[in-house]
């Protein structure tokens, strides 16, 4: 009977190098590195679970959460000391019957700003349609077109917001497409959202090309200071104001509340159509027309309420600006989320690109 072999003895006949794979898969299932190996690993599991989060070969693991930590500080004080300085200034009153703020009726409706207003918002969101056809030819794929087209339908769901928020759209002679609560607004709301459509286009693609977390994290931020910047451009044409005790106030007229329930709105809209990308395959992409408004009314939902809450009351100003910070950081919440639950990645692994499989 031959003798049973042990399995020192059969490491001894392999070659050196496969020996040491073999003492590899014995010892606790890790490799030379103390990391389970790829063929211990369960399945499933992604090669860059085995990475420390932020990890890269000169930076510790903990620096994306450091500097995600220090500059969410230096905007709390920067937030609080600008407004801290202007106290007072843009709180208005109550309506002693319905005891909210009184919308600004009297604003004065100007009819060539308010077009130059629209031929503004609606430039760019037009040579994203145009991108969207281009890419459609490439790709036979029609996603980024009603993608990009459904942008202006977020106006739907953004007309409670405005109402809720304390934006006012100026009264005028021009074709009332939405009516809520006594308030008209007109083709200017659907014009201001165009503009979002270059934003999930880009989001759109530069997933479907595989772009690291660090990639949308730029972007997201780009899209923030763009929407800033349209803004701040756009309320001195007198088309809409802001009213009512907003907190945030930072520049001159944009409550800055605002940015993050937009931006990320609309990412939420990209991801999904990324991340069911195989499902929205020919004319059933036209699904994106009632996803994206459905994602920033849900977007709106979890983050404005405190918000909301400041602007139709009459409290302090801390409290004021602490109810809006508290907005941009369920923003912020949301969007660490989005990252994780729709993209499968780990919202400070710079360097991943998610663990979902190509679809079949």
């Amino acid at each position: 009977m031959k003798p049973q072999q042990t399995s020192d003895d059969q490491a001894s006949r392999l070659p050196s190098g496969a020996a040491a794979r073999a003492d590899d898969r014995t010892d606790g299932a890790t490799g030379p590195s103390g990391r389970p190996t790829a063929a211990d690993r369960p399945a499933g599991i992604h090669p860059a679970a085995d990475r420390p989060v932020g990890a890269g070969p000169d930076r510790p693991a903990t620096t994306p959460v450091r500097y995600f930590a220090w500059g969410a500080l230096v905007f709390v004080a920067v937030a609080l000391v600008d407004t801290g300085l202007r106290a007072g200034g843009h709180e208005q009153p109550l309506d002693p019957t319905s005891g909210i703020p009184v919308p600004p009726r009297d604003l004065a409706y100007r009819a060539t700003s308010n077009t130059l207003s629209i031929v503004w918002a609606a430039c760019g969101g037009v040579s994203a349609l145009i991108y969207s056809v281009r890419e459609y030819v490439k790709t036979r794929s029609l996603i980024p077109f009603f993608l990009v087209l459904s942008a202006p339908l977020i106006a739907f769901p953004a007309t409670v917001a405005d109402v809720l928020g304390g934006a006012y759209m100026a009264d005028g002679p021009h074709f009332d497409t939405v009516t809520i609560l006594g308030r008209h607004m007109g083709l200017f709301v659907f014009a201001v959202w165009i503009d979002f459509g270059i934003f999930m286009y880009v989001i759109f693609t530069a997933l479907g090309r595989g772009a690291r977390t660090r990639v949308l994290w730029l972007l997201v931020a780009v899209s923030c200071v763009g929407d800033i910047v349209s803004e701040e451009l756009m309320l001195p044409f007198g088309s809409y104001r802001y009213y009512g005790n907003q907190p945030l106030v930072l520049i001159h007229q944009l409550p800055w509340w605002w940015v993050p329930c937009n931006v990320v709105g609309c990412f939420l809209a990209a991801t999904l159509a990324h991340r069911y990308r195989h499902l929205l395959t020919g004319w059933r992409a036209s699904a994106m027309l009632v996803i994206t408004p459905v994602s920033v009314l849900g977007v709106y939902g979890f983050t404005a309420m405190p918000s909301f809450i400041a602007v139709n009351g009459n409290h302090p100003w801390l409290v004021t600006q602490v109810l809006g910070l508290l907005t941009v950081a369920l923003g912020v919440v949301t969007f660490l989320a989005v990252l994780n639950l729709v993209l499968a990645r780990h919202p400070f692994d710079m360097e991943g690109t998610g663990d979902l499989p190509d679809p079949a």
